[in-house]
């Protein structure tokens, strides 16, 4: 059984020849599923049926459930239902069945995004620049809320995120007066936390409020389906319980997040001050990071 989808093709008097696959016919660029090897496969410029990357089973009922949150299935394909379903940004997708790119459900959001990314690296992750890369590779292979929007305004990108962190001289803050949302990024996690938010004052920094972040609507940070509570690296001095410090501890900052020797400045679970100040950690175990996505 053959499902073919026939990319547009005008054959034109004296026009150049363009290559036509058979068994079945199809122009150059067209896709069919093979059922007997239950593999999608598209006309090259040579005539022959090639098989397209990243090819899966077909299944008797798609259930829309399938993996679809890390950037890396975005483009899979699904047939089953005789329909094909492809994976997108904004979730799976039917071709045939009003294929269009929708509003993520947040499209009014014009702020930025506070990510949690949880238990991810030993302090030696390379200064306030690697916890950079860390939190673009994260934020771009992880499912978290808001992120449909993020990446259809073009904020995943390394000159929209940061981490929120100190290296001993520098901290990382938020824009001046930008209202950000709370996000939680785990492995195979669905977006269903965080949504509150926050705004920065004049000099970029929050949150302004002294309101727990362990609730299900911010970190969620007394989540036990991963068996910890989450900590994470700030190298931050302790400010006020309702704004964190611009200052950046002395010597908690495993040598410039450079070492695994020594102690890190974590931030923790609560209210207040422990919130980018709870305690300090040993370099060789691993933390999260938070990071900033700025609109």
């Amino acid at each position: 059984m053959w499902c073919v989808l026939f990319a547009g093709f005008v054959a034109l008097p004296g026009a150049m020849a363009y290559a036509a696959c058979a068994s079945p016919a199809a122009p150059e660029g067209s896709l069919k599923y093979d059922s007997s090897t239950h593999k999608f496969r598209y006309c090259d410029d040579s005539n022959t049926w090639q098989a397209l990357g990243g090819d899966v089973a077909a299944v008797n009922r798609f259930r829309g459930t399938e993996a679809c949150a890390a950037e890396s299935d975005h483009g899979r394909m699904i047939f089953g239902d005789a329909y094909i379903h492809v994976c997108t940004p904004y979730g799976w997708r039917t071709l045939g069945l009003g294929f269009t790119s929708p509003n993520p459900p947040d499209a009014s959001w014009t702020g930025g995004y506070f990510v949690l990314v949880p238990s991810i690296t030993k302090g030696n992750f390379g200064g306030r620049n690697g916890a950079k890369n860390i939190c673009l590779s994260e934020l771009a292979s992880r499912n978290w809320k808001g992120k449909a929007n993020a990446y259809m305004r073009g904020m995943l990108s390394s000159s929209k995120v940061r981490a929120f962190l100190c290296d001993g001289s520098t901290c990382e803050n938020g824009q001046p007066s930008t209202s950000y949302r709370f996000a939680l990024a785990t492995v195979g996690g669905t977006a269903s936390v965080g949504g509150d938010s926050f705004t920065t004052d004049g000099s970029g920094v929050g949150p302004g409020d002294n309101s727990d972040w362990s609730v299900a609507t911010k970190f969620d940070m007394e989540n036990r389906t991963e068996g910890y509570q989450w900590m994470y690296w700030t190298g931050r001095n302790a400010g006020t319980s309702t704004a964190w410090a611009t200052t950046s501890h002395s010597v908690d900052v495993c040598s410039g997040w450079a070492s695994t020797g020594g102690n890190g400045r974590v931030g923790s679970t609560g209210t207040g001050t422990s919130r980018w100040n709870s305690n300090y950690s040993s370099c060789n175990g691993n933390a999260g990071l938070v990071c900033f996505v700025d609109p």
